[in-house]
Formats: C-alpha cells, sequence, structure tokens
C-alpha cells in the first residue's frame, strides 16, 4: 500500500498541469495557445512561476512521478505514464527523453503516455486532484514520494483510488497552494489550459545575438571535416552530451538572464532547424550517412539536480586548438574514423590515435563539471547505485607529466583490451562482470605496477599529485579543482571544490585510464533504460575502480601502513577484497617526508599538507564547527541532509550533512549492518550545497547559540522530536511554502544567473 502513495506525486502538480492538448504537433500550438492580448503571457508570466515554484520541485527529472515532468509546456502536454524509468527490469525500456524520443503529442500517446486534462465538461485529473486537496488539506499520510514503483491511476481509477486515501491531493504531501495561486489556477483550466502566445513562446526559445555569434563560431569549429577534427570533436561531444552549456560574453553581460544549451547530433547543418538524432548513447550509431553537432537552447526550467554547467569561450577554443590541434597531440595520423556502436564503449580504443595526455588534460581542465557528471548524474539515483563510495571523501588527481600511463604512448594501446567497460554488452555483460572483466582488470592492475616500478623507482612524493597548474597557450593558469569533496547522502551526492569539512576516511587519488573509465561506466556507457543486468555490473564495475582509486593513494602512504590503512577502510570485507582486489603496491616507495606510527595519523598528515597547499576552505562553516566532530549522540538522528534557515537583517541559509560512518562499502546490499553509527560525523557549510534538502530548520539570529546547544543536547528520540517542535518546519506546516520561497530566494541569489529549484522529492515525512 505504501507504494500505491507514492503514485500520487505525479499529481502533486498535476493539479496545476492536467489539461493535455492532443493536437499532433507542438509546433502547431495554434489550438493550445491563445494569442490576444488579454491572454498574451498568462501561462508564462502567471501560470508558469506556479508551476515552477510548487509542483516542478518535484516533477522534473528521470524521476518524476509518472514521468509527469512540468518544466515545460511541452512536459504538461506529453502527460503522464505508469511506467517507472528506475524499475528493476530483466528488458531494456525504450527511452521516453522529453524532446527527444518523440515529437508529437500522438507518438506520446503510442509511448504509453495519457492525458491529464479536462476533456469537456468532464473534470480531469487536474480538476479531482485541487477538489481532493481542498476537502481534505490537512489529512494526514505516509508521504514517501521517492521510492520505486508507481502506481499511476487514470481518471477512470480515480475514485476507487482516492476513496481511503484522503491525503493525496495535490501538491502531494505538501500544503496546499496559497488562495491566490488556487485562483489563478482554476481561471487558467476554466479557460482551457492555454500554453503561452505565439509571440511568447517565440520569445521564450529565442537565442540573444551574442549567444547566436558564438553558436555559429563553435558549430563551425566542431564540424570541421578533416579527420582529426572529426575525432576530436566526438572526444569533446562524447564528454560534454550532459552539460548544461552557456558562453562566457554572455555571463559578463548586463543582462541579468543567462541562456544554457545542450550539445547534439543532428541531422541538419547550421543555419536549419535543429533535428536532434535520438541515441541512448553519445557513441550508439547515428544512422545518418553525415550529421552536424549542433546547439539546442534549453527554455524548460532550469532545476539544480541536472544542472551540470560548463562554460564555452575564446579561451577554451584556443585550449582545445592547443590540445587536440597541435603536434603533440596525436600519436599518429588516423587512417580511418573509429566506429560507432557497443565497440565504441571503449574509449582507448575509440580515440587510440589522440594523445592520452591532451584526453587527461582535458578532463582535468574541468574536473568538477566531469565528476559532477558521474556524481549528479541519472546513474546516481537510489540507494544501491550510491552505496558504491563513502559518505564523505576527497578526489584529487596524477600530474599529468608524471602520469606514466599517458607519457607511456604504447601503454594503453597495449592494454586498452583489458580495459572493456559494462556497456559494450548491455543484456550479456553480467555473467561475465565476474569472471572475464575481473580477469582483465586485475591483468591491467598488474601491469600498471609494472610500468610504475619502472618508471617511478625513485618512488612518490607530493609532487605526483597534481596542483592546478598549468600552461594554456603559453600562459600559467591555476585551477582551483585540483582537490574536490564528495557526499554521499544515501540515494543522491554532492560534489563541491576544494576540501570541505573535517578529514575524511578515505580519499581517491584517480590517474587518466580511472577517470576517464569511471566516466565511460557511470556516464557515456550508462543507460538509464537498461535492464537490471547493465545497471547491476555497472556496479561492480565501479566497485573496481573505487578501490583501485584509494589504493593509489595509498601508494603516498609508508610501506608499513598501507596494509593496515586498507584493513581499517574495508573493516569487515578485508577476506573478500584480497581475492578480488589484491593489493599488488606493496613495493612502490613513497618519499613524501612524512611518517606515522599510525595509518589513519599518517594519511590525516597527508591531506592536512595538501590543505595548506590548496588554501582556501571558503565553504566550511566557522559558526558550527565546533559541532562538527564531536562524536555526540545528536549525530545519529539528523537526516543525510539538512538547511537552516537564519532570519536576521542578513538572512542566510547553511548545509548540514550527516556522513554516516561505513566500515566499507564492498557490497551491494545489507548497507545498514556495515553503519558504525558512534562514528558519524556532520559538516557545516555555508550556503546551499546541494539539489535535495531533507528537512528545513528555521532560527531567528539572536537565537543561534540556543539552537547550537539545544541539538548538541539531544541525547534521545524524545528530545529529537521536541527540537523538531521548536525548529524544524513539517512537511505538512502551515509555513512550509514561505520558508521554501526564502530559502530558493537566497539560493538564487547566492547562485546568480547559476541558480536553479531546489528538489522536494527526498524531503522527510516525520
Amino acid at each position: 500500500m505504501k507504494k500505491i502513495l507514492i503514485s500520487f506525486s505525479v499529481f502533486l502538480c498535476v493539479l496545476s498541469v492536467v489539461n493535455l492538448f492532443t493536437d499532433d504537433s507542438w509546433n502547431e500550438r495554434k489550438l493550445a495557445s491563445v494569442d490576444s492580448t488579454h491572454y498574451n503571457d498568462f501561462f508564462l508570466d502567471d501560470i508558469k512561476p506556479i508551476l515552477d515554484n510548487r509542483c516542478v520541485v518535484c516533477h522534473s527529472c528521470y524521476n518524476a512521478p509518472c514521468q509527469l515532468k512540468l518544466s515545460s509546456y511541452e512536459g504538461i502536454d506529453r502527460g503522464a505514464s505508469k511506467k517507472n524509468v528506475y524499475a528493476s527490469r530483466v528488458l531494456g525500456a525504450d527511452p521516453t527523453r522529453l524532446f527527444v524520443d518523440a515529437k508529437t503529442t500522438k507518438q506520446w500517446r503510442s509511448k504509453s503516455f495519457y492525458t491529464v486534462k479536462n476533456e469537456g465538461k468532464d473534470p480531469g485529473l487536474m480538476s479531482l486532484m485541487i477538489n481532493l486537496k481542498k476537502k481534505n488539506p490537512h489529512a494526514k499520510g505516509d508521504f514517501k514520494i521517492d521510492k520505486a514503483g508507481y502506481y499511476c491511476p487514470s481518471k477512470k481509477k480515480f475514485k476507487s483510488y482516492t476513496k481511503k486515501k484522503k491525503w493525496l491531493g495535490m501538491p502531494y504531501g505538501l500544503p496546499a497552494l496559497k488562495p491566490n495561486e488556487s485562483a489563478l489556477i482554476e481561471d487558467w483550466i476554466s479557460l482551457g489550459m492555454p500554453g503561452p502566445s505565439i509571440s511568447a513562446d517565440q520569445k521564450l526559445k529565442s537565442i540573444k545575438e551574442s549567444n547566436l555569434n558564438d553558436i555559429r563560431e563553435w558549430e563551425n569549429y566542431l564540424n570541421k571535416t578533416d579527420i582529426k577534427s572529426k575525432i576530436s570533436s566526438r572526444y569533446i561531444y562524447e564528454h560534454l552530451f550532459l552539460a548544461h552549456i552557456n558562453f562566457k560574453k554572455d555571463f559578463e553581460s548586463k543582462d541579468k538572464s543567462a541562456q544554457f544549451f545542450r550539445l547534439i547530433r543532428s541531422r541538419t547543418p547550421s543555419g536549419h532547424p535543429v533535428d536532434e538524432i535520438a541515441t541512448t548513447r553519445p557513441y550508439d550509431d547515428p544512422k545518418v550517412d553525415k550529421f552536424f553537432y549542433r546547439f539546442t537552447k534549453i527554455h524548460s526550467t532550469i532545476v539544480h539536480k541536472t544542472h551540470i554547467t560548463y562554460e564555452l569561450s575564446k579561451e577554451k577554443m584556443n585550449r582545445y586548438n592547443e590540445l587536440f590541434n597541435s603536434e603533440s597531440s596525436w600519436l599518429k595520423t588516423p587512417e580511418d574514423l573509429p566506429e560507432y556502436g557497443d565497440i565504441a564503449a571503449n574509449p582507448f580504443l575509440t580515440f587510440k590515435d589522440l594523445s592520452p595526455k591532451s584526453r587527461y588534460k582535458f578532463l582535468l581542465d574541468d574536473a568538477h563539471y566531469h565528476t559532477k557528471t558521474f556524481i549528479r548524474g541519472p546513474v546516481c539515483k537510489g540507494q544501491v547505485a550510491l552505496n558504491v563510495i563513502n559518505d564523505h571523501f576527497h578526489a584529487i588527481y596524477v600530474h599529468p607529466d608524471k602520469d606514466p600511463t599517458v607519457n607511456d604512448h604504447s601503454f594503453l594501446l597495449n592494454n586498452y583490451d583489458k580495459l572493456e567497460l559494462p556497456a559494450k554488452g548491455d543484456n550479456n555483460y553480467f555473467k561475465a562482470a565476474l569472471s572475464n572483466y575481473q580477469k582483465g582488470h586485475l591483468s591491467y592492475t598488474q601491469s600498471k605496477l609494472d610500468l610504475y616500478s619502472k618508471e617511478l623507482n625513485n618512488g612518490i612524493g607530493l609532487d605526483y599529485i597534481w596542483k592546478g597548474k598549468d600552461t594554456w597557450n603559453g600562459k600559467e593558469k591555476l585551477n582551483n579543482q585540483w582537490m574536490l569533496t564528495i557526499y554521499r547522502h544515501y540515494d543522491s551526492s554532492t560534489v563541491l571544490r576544494g576540501p570541505v569539512g573535517g578529514l575524511p576516511k578515505t580519499t581517491w587519488l584517480l590517474d587518466y585510464p580511472i577517470f576517464e573509465r569511471i566516466y565511460y561506466n557511470l556516464v557515456a556507457g550508462f543507460n538509464v533504460y537498461g535492464n537490471i543486468r547493465h545497471q547491476v555490473s555497472t556496479r561492480l564495475y565501479m566497485d573496481n575502480l573505487r578501490v583501485e582509486s584509494e589504493d593509489n593513494f595509498m601508494s603516498l602512504m609508508s610501506l608499513r601502513n598501507r596494509s593496515s590503512y586498507r584493513s581499517i577502510i574495508n573493516s569487515g570485507a578485508s577476506k573478500t577484497l584480497k581475492k578480488r582486489n589484491p593489493y599488488y603496491n606493496n613495493k612502490l616507495q613513497s618519499n613524501t617526508g612524512i611518517r606515522s606510527n599510525l595509518a589513519l595519523k599518517e594519511k590525516d598528515l597527508i591531506l592536512n599538507s595538501l590543505y595548506s597547499q590548496y588554501g582556501s576552505r571558503k565553504h566550511n562553516n566557522t559558526v558550527f564547527q565546533t559541532l562538527g566532530h564531536k562524536k555526540k549522540k545528536f549525530v545519529r538522528y539528523l537526516p543525510e541532509v539538512s538547511m537552516l534557515l537564519i532570519e536576521g537583517e542578513s538572512s542566510s541559509v547553511h548545509t548540514i550533512f550527516r556522513n554516516k560512518y561505513h566500515k566499507n562499502v564492498s557490497y551491494m546490499f545489507k548497507e545498514e549492518k556495515r553503519y558504525d553509527v558512534n562514528k558519524d560525523t556532520l559538516s557545516f557549510i555555508n550556503g546551499v550545497a546541494t539539489s535535495y534538502p531533507n528537512i528545513y530548520f528555521k532560527v531567528n539570529e539572536e537565537d543561534l547559540n540556543k539552537f547550537k546547544n539545544d541539538l548538541s543536547d539531544i541525547e534521545t528520540k524524545t528530545e529529537w522530536r521536541e527540537f523538531k517542535r521548536k525548529y524544524a518546519i513539517h512537511r505538512m506546516s502551515n509555513n512550509f511554502w514561505d520558508v521554501h520561497d526564502k530559502v530558493q530566494t537566497i539560493f538564487n541569489n547566492q547562485e546568480k544567473k547559476m541558480s536553479a529549484l531546489l528538489d522536494l522529492n527526498r524531503y522527510v515525512n516525520e
């Protein structure tokens, strides 16, 4: 029955959006749009802000309940589906990406999407949902929105579905719309739920002149016809297909609004309407004789969880030329264009002629972006998908000038067959994942260590780690992305620049082959619509990459501490790890000059040395740092992500992460048995630092010390409940929307042109 409640999140905004149109083309929206003075911008100016702030907060992504995406009028028009994108399935599902996999209402109906509109005088789901909420504004229920297994009722089943569940009105699990909002929505319904007027729609989708100039320049650059340019453009595209791209000139302009774009493959060249080629993966066969890389504007409401940004500029184009068009960019002149399809899942084969160092520098230049794609991308949804990582760790990178795997040009060429990824055999890889891949991985690891022994016979020190320094077009450039901090929040994750929080238990040291494999495993090669075999093999593959990254970091430690450190961070899994991922690197010396008799102490000394070289730790909150690492009982009661609104002369928002301590992250299931709640820690971070608040706390500035003391004094569940009654904002509180709106406004001001909507799918139900 719990699964049934979730289905109604399909309507948490359905009520505002339900009147779908059945015209055959969104490009012929004259039937849906009222182009008159009275209605000119009614949808965009009056209705869409309500949908954005009350509905899109849950209905915007792959896990939008019932796939009802309300971030654009096209999503409203498409409607809802009973199919769950994240379902466990034996067979893969057909993709249903809005704007990509179907172009007309009729096509969406053929893909099992159904209308949520009024049909003539017969009230549709929206009207039914509004009335249900009006009649039962305070009904209590188990509002666990973001769970697998939605049951999405049709209008015919609505009455029986809600007979005993009066709490399923819209907004689902949240307070009712305010009277003025409800009145506007009802007016919209009575008018036939018009979309934007033709002129307003054209304006919404129009592109600034400055951006048009940049687009023309970049499309010309990416569509050069010589073989080297074709291969390098493909490499760029396969790494940017998930990005929300902006142009630097746009951000430097006085215009308050910013425009973002997707880089796609189109059947049509520049100067013509975009005709996107729909493929599941960026390296799938486009099945056309000729295609073109194009930019298409994102006109739907932008939400933070998918807002993974990447900036293009003249400086970036010059950098691409330096990386991909110089004499050192190619190991040899390619004779043929690489193939598409499953074989292209292995980037070490596809781009074998392109210098590994150039590829690695491309990744390092925007390490924060590339890491976010696999930490916040579609693969990272769900507890099992994410329990391969710890709740708090750093990522650092091998210096490209000191990475033997890229400086020995023959190494990857001779070992690419050992580096195959799960996506190569989407349906059949599962059986091989525990045998053939494991053998290949172990063989590769041994080959890499043989190479290290030869090339690094004097050992490795802290200079082996990239500190962000590089030369761009003859000028020295310092990059602040050389150390990242990753937080896991049970079923979502966050990536921040620099060292944030306290000293983590583990750190990843990534070399080029690890970085590239993680990306192609979790992003380019991951199919969110794939079957259970694909999902499991992706998870198992990632386990090896995590261990390899942690083992790389251990190479900085003295030989005597490596074994004990590995046992500590994999407590309870040492025997499994020795069998599955034996540690070979017991000969390579460390010359960091840092030594301690205790493994964890030596790890901390190494990190502190790196922290001092990084410099500023701007994200860390000094107001709460005294609470962050106290092993006190109150920590265990907090959810994974809390946001604290401090109201005063200058109101502010702060993020509180609870970092659960895992004895190990070596297994897919029974995670709760590997917690050590007594070792949990907290990280207090200035500003909004994640997409998914689990709970809001609100306190006046003058009461902040009392808030801290009350929190620190919690020792029992009863005291925790009393603390929440005093400071927390329950999801059904009368002031919930006021607090949420304040948090969102502060976040918008914090991010300026990069602002995006927070997601309420994971707000606690307590």
